[in-house]
């Protein structure tokens, strides 16, 4: 089994990343065929919809048969830890 993204990473910035760097779709065909897990920013961009996506949308992976949430409280910035 693969983990794909660090769970303490921000998934759009994952995915604008590897939109920048031509790995979006070699990762889109990498979920299709290997084994692959996800938490935190890896469980959004591995689902195939995302519910209160950002502003202009939400790239994905689509890796996983499911839709998920993103949280309610803003980004990392603002989040108290």
């Amino acid at each position: 089994m693969y983990q794909i993204s660090p769970d303490e990473s921000e998934s759009t910035t994952i995915a604008l990343l590897a939109r920048l760097t031509g790995l979006l779709e070699p990762l889109r065909n990498f979920v299709k065929v290997k084994p692959v897990w996800g938490t935190c920013a890896g469980a959004i961009l591995l689902a195939k919809a995302v519910i209160s996506a950002k502003r202009g949308g939400q790239e994905l992976l689509g890796g996983m048969s499911i839709t998920i949430a993103r949280n309610g409280w803003g980004s990392q910035v603002s989040a108290d830890v």
